[in-house]
């Protein structure tokens, strides 16, 4: 089957969360809407099928879920969610939540979770979070986030993506970028990221460029402006420590990059923050795209070549 073509960095990102919030379930009902637009957000999704069949364009794939099914949209992956070709209406329930459910240090969106889940283990969780939220029971949320940690233990332990030969990742642009996903806050200099994978400074920034299409300052400085970006919309610091946050050396040099990278300074998101009357996803939808996460563009259309 022939997917549409569609090009990540022309894709806003958005979210299904407001601000402060932990996570959003929501029901929808695709009764009369065929398909969604392609959309990018930066938490975790989980779509439980309960009537239907719900058709997912994930990152240039396409597979299809039926009732009992969970289907995993990843942070940053490009989506477009369709209705089955029948005339039997789509229901499904959308469980969304941030990382900062988890326990304090760990970082679940380092890892890529299979799209589609059949584990009852993991469908009886999330029936749970539904039964919970129908009641509406005295402390249901704190209820509701304990469910939600369990079900990342269980696709922790059982459905993540940890070999980077599966996506055709080079092993060694996989530790790379590892490394400057884990240590962008703090200085990083083309000897240290080299001395960590082995590998010298010549090396790794020639290496660098031939698989990815882009020098590696460029995406270390394109990876910290998207998590400055977050902050932008989801916290309150003050922009001068988000920029030390996201490991910019002077405010005046995060201002530079950021504005090359967006088009507008910092402080736009921060005028558009304290207007109480435009949600994060109205202005976030305003944005250029942020960066891509463990895998660079030119490394991904690889990968896809070599599946076709």
């Amino acid at each position: 089957m022939n997917t549409p073509t569609n090009n990540p960095s022309n894709i806003p990102l958005g979210t299904h969360l407001k601000k402060g919030e932990l996570f959003s379930l929501r029901c929808e009902n695709f009764e009369n809407e065929h398909a969604s637009a392609f959309n990018r957000h930066d938490h975790l999704e989980l779509i439980l099928v309960e009537q239907g069949t719900l058709g997912c364009f994930v990152d240039g794939s396409f597979f299809t879920a039926v009732a009992g099914e969970l289907v995993v949209i990843n942070p940053l992956q490009t989506h477009r969610l369709v209705r089955g070709v029948t005339n039997e209406p789509l229901v499904a329930w959308i469980l969304t939540f941030n990382e900062a459910l988890l326990p304090s240090g760990n970082k679940v969106w380092t890892y890529t979770f299979e799209g589609l889940i059949k584990d009852p283990k993991v469908i009886d969780l999330f029936r749970s979070v539904v039964r919970e939220k129908k009641q509406a029971l005295a402390w249901n949320n704190l209820y509701i986030q304990n469910l939600i940690q369990l079900i990342l233990l269980q696709l922790l332990r059982k459905h993540t993506k940890t070999s980077s030969e599966e996506d055709g990742t080079p092993p060694l642009l996989q530790a790379i970028t590892s490394y400057i996903h884990e240590h962008y806050s703090q200085p990083l200099t083309l000897e240290t990221i080299g001395n960590k994978v082995g590998i010298s400074r010549w090396y790794l920034s020639k290496f660098f460029k031939k698989e990815t299409g882009i020098s590696i300052v460029d995406y270390i400085n394109q990876y910290r402006c998207s998590n400055a970006l977050a902050l932008l919309l989801k916290s309150e610091h003050p922009i001068s420590k988000i920029s030390e946050m996201c490991g910019f050396s002077s405010l005046e040099y995060f201002s530079r990059v950021y504005t090359k990278q967006y088009g507008h300074a910092p402080s736009f998101e921060r005028e558009l923050q304290q207007d109480g009357d435009v949600s994060l996803g109205l202005f976030a939808s305003s944005l250029a795209a942020s960066t891509e996460t463990a895998v660079p563009p030119k490394q991904k259309k690889r990968s896809a070549a070599k599946k076709n």
